[in-house]
């Protein structure tokens, strides 16, 4: 791998805005109305797993520190997850309830802020009315689990104090518009570009950890399908490594595609599909997945 990014991508992650490509919502539309004028190009762009040693290295995630809910208050989480019906049934009762009193008579159904307000209140409520069956259950555990030392490791508990836990986020430090990027979820994205005639540049994002990346990748992977037959669309091959670091793989002088959801949630049928796709390569086959280590972290 190389540090040497291609002289457009450079250009590209210089410039000083890039512009979104048109939202298409047919792909006869988007062939039809796009400036065929336009130098177009693709990005793939990779995940690697973050390497085991720097997992909580601050200089490749972020920790936070999050407060951890009570032990009561988690056995009270648990105890409505399993009475969704009855819990719902009890919040709308009594909501009605405070509604005919002074202080929320005043309340109409569109004032959000107000309805949302008492619905916390009658949640707090809920919670409060159950937490003596809470810790009993608690207790009943115990006695079960520790049998004849139960008193004891009961003695030691505190049933209402928060705890502190960290959570270790990967930092995401690439250049735009690579930055525009499902962070968490994704391992891959595809990038659809274009440069037009005055210099500038467009993009849009395919990829598969939303309905909106995989509309996206369905009608510009057809699109781009499409083009390339018109003329070859060069595909840029990146990779954000094990180590943060956001490096130029190699290039192909035309078109190649992630085949993965390519095919889902847009209106282009399978054997129209199967027709434009046909000359068009998979990604997933070629050799940059045989050099990285693309799983989540």
């Amino acid at each position: 791998m190389t540090k040497n990014f291609p002289k457009i991508i450079t250009e590209l992650i210089n410039t000083d805005e890039v512009k979104r490509l048109h939202d298409f919502y047919h792909l006869e539309d988007a062939f039809e109305q796009t400036d065929k004028s336009m130098h177009f190009f693709s990005v793939y762009l990779a995940k690697e797993s973050l390497a085991d040693e720097v997992r909580r290295d601050e200089k490749y995630v972020t920790k936070e520190e999050r407060v951890s809910p009570s032990m009561v208050e988690q056995k009270t989480m648990f105890y409505w997850f399993d009475r969704d019906d009855e819990h719902f049934r009890l919040i709308d009762e009594r909501m009605d309830q405070h509604r005919k009193s002074p202080e929320y008579s005043h309340i109409e159904e569109w004032d959000y802020m107000d309805e949302s307000r008492l619905k916390d209140r009658v949640l707090e409520e809920l919670n409060e009315e159950i937490k003596p069956r809470i810790i009993e259950n608690i207790k009943k555990e115990y006695q079960e689990m520790y049998e004849d030392k139960w008193e004891e490791a009961w003695e030691k508990l505190d049933l209402f104090s928060s705890g502190i836990e960290y959570r270790y986020e990967r930092k995401h430090d690439m250049p735009r518009p690579f930055d525009q990027w499902d962070y968490y979820r994704g391992l891959w994205q595809q990038f659809y570009l274009a440069r037009d005639r005055e210099g500038g540049f467009c993009y849009q994002t395919g990829g598969s950890t939303s309905s909106s990346r995989r509309f996206i990748h369905c009608i510009y992977g057809h699109l781009f399908a499409m083009l390339n037959e018109i003329k070859p669309i060069p595909t840029y091959f990146f990779v954000y490594d094990r180590y943060n670091q956001f490096l130029f793989y190699g290039e192909e002088k035309s078109l190649w595609l992630e085949f993965m959801d390519i095919r889902t949630n847009c209106s282009v049928n399978y054997q129209e599909s199967k027709k434009i796709l046909s000359d068009v390569p998979n990604i997933r086959r070629h050799e940059f997945f045989d050099k990285i280590k693309m799983y989540s972290f």
